[in-house]
This record gives C-alpha cells, sequence and structure tokens, in this order.
C-alpha cells in the first residue's frame, strides 16, 4: 500500500534530523525514474537509489562498507543520488523478485536488568538459516527504561555490519516500549548466520530492563536456483 512504499522509501533518506526536505528530493527522483521506466515497483527504485548512489563527505568517519560492498554511513546513508546514473539503471532494469521474509517471533531476554552507566554490554543472538538478499531490517524491542536516550542499541549482521539503532542522546522519554528500529544498511547481505543485538546505559542515573525482541529480515531468494537445474524454483 501507499503508506507502506512511503515508510521504506524515507529509510533511503540521507540521516538528517531535518529529513522533509531529503523526502520531498527522494520523491523527485522517484517521479524522474518513473518517466524512465514506468513499470518500475518502489523495491526497483530503492535497488537502483542504493546502486547509483554516490559517497559524500569521504572524510566522515561515519561511512564503512557492509557485507555486500556497498559504502553506507549513518550519516549519509548510501549518499547523494547521481540522477543520470540512475536513470541509465532504470531505462533498462529488470524486476527485482517477490519479497520473502524471515520473522523470529518475540525472543525472550528473561528481565534482564541493564546496569546504569556500565561498561556491562547485554546482548543476544539468533541464528538464521534462511538465506535471504538483504532489503532492509526490522528491530522490535520491548526495554523499561526512565531516560531512554541513554542507551545504546546495535545490532550486528553475520557479515559484521553495525546498524546503530540508537545512539546515547537528548531524550527523556520512558521505555522502548515495542519499538520497532528499522535499518537499510544490510542491504544486499546473506541473511544467513548470527544476528546479535547489543545494549548499554551510557547515561548517569537510570538504570533499566530488556524484556524481549524480534528481528524480522526482508529481501529477495539470494539462490533461486537451489536445485542447480539453471531454471529458479
Amino acid at each position: 500500500d501507499l503508506h507502506k512504499e512511503y515508510r521504506r522509501q524515507r529509510q533511503m533518506c540521507i540521516r538528517d534530523r531535518n529529513s522533509s526536505d531529503v523526502f520531498v528530493k527522494l520523491l523527485e527522483y522517484k517521479k524522474l525514474l518513473l518517466d524512465a521506466n514506468q513499470n518500475l515497483t518502489y523495491r526497483d527504485i530503492q535497488h537502483i537509489l542504493v546502486q547509483s548512489s554516490r559517497k559524500n563527505d569521504a572524510s566522515d568517519s561515519s561511512w564503512s562498507t557492509n557485507g555486500a560492498g556497498h559504502e553506507v554511513s549513518h550519516k549519509y546513508g548510501y549518499g547523494v543520488v547521481d540522477a543520470s546514473a540512475a536513470v541509465d539503471l532504470a531505462v533498462n532494469w529488470n524486476h527485482v523478485g517477490e519479497e520473502i521474509s524471515f520473522l523470529s517471533g518475540n525472543l525472550d531476554m528473561n528481565d534482564i536488568e541493564i546496569p546504569d552507566n556500565s561498561n556491562t554490554v547485554i546482548s543476544d543472538s539468533i541464528s538464521v538459516s534462511q538465506s535471504i538478499k538483504v532489503e532492509h531490517v526490522e528491530v522490535i524491542v520491548d526495554i523499561s527504561h526512565d531516560y531512554r536516550g541513554d542507551l545504546e542499541i546495535i545490532l550486528t549482521s553475520p557479515q559484521g555490519t553495525e546498524n546503530i539503532l540508537s545512539e546515547k542522546h537528548s531524550d527523556g522519554g520512558n521505555d522502548w516500549n515495542n519499538w520497532m528500529f528499522t535499518s537499510v544498511h544490510n542491504w544486499d547481505e546473506d541473511s544467513t548466520g548470527t544476528w546479535t543485538i547489543s545494549v548499554q546505559d551510557k547515561g548517569n542515573g537510570d538504570s533499566g530492563t530488556f524484556h524481549d525482541w524480534e528481528l524480522n529480515i526482508y529481501g529477495t531468494e539470494l539462490n533461486p536456483d537451489r536445485d542447480g537445474d539453471n531454471l529458479t524454483n
């Protein structure tokens, strides 16, 4: 639906606190690509933007390379859209495959305490056997805390890509109650392997409790020719 499309497209924006202008530009790029190829889906457009974007502010320390070889930043996403390169890709683009998913269900943390302003990192891991070419991941956490801005929450993929879901910041809200974080930093990685969530309290005065979490992974089948007959299954 349209709301789902907009929500996912916003994940491709530069991670700027003033993101409204970025979102408007994204819609302009969407129109440009649809003018070049009216058959594109919103997922096709996301793939095109990832593949055609250019690294900006190259000296910034936030840049890293994910497990699929894409340069990505928690400040700038996949960088600056190269409109010409994006249109060139769009003209002869082949649709991405049907979306599939891995849904972990509830992962109980047994109400483990998160120590106040401590070097202790509370972590949990899940092994994923399903091979998905990742597009985006969702992490849903249920954490009680009187000052949630103290918490750093990181999801690490099997390829070692760190998704900084929350970092220490000024936010006096209490609790991350069934709160969903979404990341596209694992784009094109293989989902197979161990995914780890880490939670650490980095501020004084408040402790918390980690109740449970969930991991949802969305993308396409990594190997559509599972039986090796050169035909998709």
